[in-house]
Formats: structure tokens, sequence, C-alpha cells
């Protein structure tokens, strides 16, 4: 007998960081959620949960890849998910992934008969789930690359840059520029400053309680509330 059942992984890792200086942070999560919030730390955690089926889960699928140097901290998780996802096989790369969002959007194409919200990868695979906490009141840049997963920013007063191929987006209380760009999923801003750019090609926008200087909001396939 086979044993299909999911298996998981854990782990968390702690990077110091001098809160003097800006803090550069870039998130790359294929198949996954992602959580980035501020919380009363000096350092920034990153905890990182691997489900998949236990009999095709090998050690690289379940890697998690922390590159920091000089407040600059890179978060790659693994991008060996099986079968692919819109015509997407093997290993994902996450910078084709970006130019399929702007392509997508640009012409409305086939993102847009695709359900709104979070995608997983069929076939037997891996996913991966990050939760980054940062220091409150840090200054400088967070970036958000994944293909398949819902992401929530919370709290952050740094710059913010998002690209998401397919996943539901919520930046509740974050202050800073804000850039969020998906193909396929719903986006949901909630007391935010600064300025404020939402595309999606497949999903809502919704903003509350904002204190927007400037804004640009764009949707090709549904309401903006």
């Amino acid at each position: 007998m086979t044993d299909t059942a999911d298996a998981k992984t854990r782990r968390e890792d702690r990077i110091p960081v001098d809160l003097n200086q800006p803090i550069v942070l870039s998130v790359h999560n294929p198949i996954g959620d992602i959580t980035v919030r501020a919380a009363e730390r000096t350092d920034v955690l990153i905890g990182h949960v691997t489900t998949g089926f236990s009999e095709v889960r090998g050690d690289d699928e379940s890697e998690l890849i922390v590159d920091a140097h000089q407040n600059r901290i890179e978060v790659r998780a693994s991008s060996r998910a099986g079968t692919g996802w819109a015509g997407i096989s093997g290993d994902v790369d996450l910078d084709a992934v970006v130019g399929q969002i702007t392509r997508a959007f640009r012409r409305a194409g086939p993102w847009l008969s695709a359900d709104q919200g979070k995608v997983r990868v069929g076939g037997r695979h891996a996913w991966s789930d990050i939760t980054i906490e940062v220091p409150q009141a840090i200054t400088g840049r967070v970036e958000i690359h994944s293909a398949s997963g819902d992401v929530r920013i919370e709290g952050v007063t740094s710059e913010i840059a998002l690209n998401t191929m397919s996943g539901d987006v919520r930046a509740v209380r974050t202050s800073g520029d804000l850039s969020l760009q998906t193909a396929s999923g719903d986006l949901v801003i909630e007391g935010a400053t600064g300025h404020l750019t939402a595309h999606t090609a497949s999903g809502d926008v919704n903003v509350t309680s904002a204190q927007i200087q400037s804004f640009q909001i764009q949707t090709a396939n549904g309401d903006i509330l």
C-alpha cells in the first residue's frame, strides 16, 4: 500500500538586522501562502511550513533558502511542485510568472476563464506557507512574488511591491508606497496610507479606511469597491 498522507515540516529562522538602516526583504514562493506582518521585535523571524504527500516529497521540496547580508534578506522556497499550472511544469520561474501577469492584465486574456482565488498545482505536490515578522516602523522595501497562494501584509511601514498569479491579497494598516498586481484574485486594502497602485485582471478591488495620497486602480474583470 502506498502512503499518500500529507506530511509537514516546520522551520524557523531569526535574522539579526540593524534597525537604524533600511531593510530590503524579498520573498519568492511559487506555491503557498505568504504573510508579512510587523511585530515588536528587533530581528526578522521567518517561519516556514511545507506540506506535501509523504511518498513524493523529498528533502529538496521542503527546502527554504534564506540569504541575508547587511539588512538585505532574500527568502526563496523550493519551486518543485510536481505537475504544472497554467502551462508551467517542474520548476517555476517566478520572473517569467511576473511577465505573464503583466501580459495577462494588459490583454485580459485566458486568466479571466479561471476561478478567482487560490489555485493549487494539480497532481502530487508539495507547497510552502511562509510567515515573516519584521520590526515595527521599519523603512526600506518589501517585495513579494508568488505564483499560487494568498498573501497578507499587516502593519508594514516600508514600500511594498507585490506580484502574484493566483490568490487573494489583503494589505492591512500599511504605510508607504503600495503596488499590488495579480492576474486572478481579489485585492483588499484596509487602513493604508501613501501612494497606491492596484491592478488585477480578474478580481475585485476593495479599499476601506484608507488615507491615500494618490492612487491608480484598475481591474479588467471585477468590481472596484
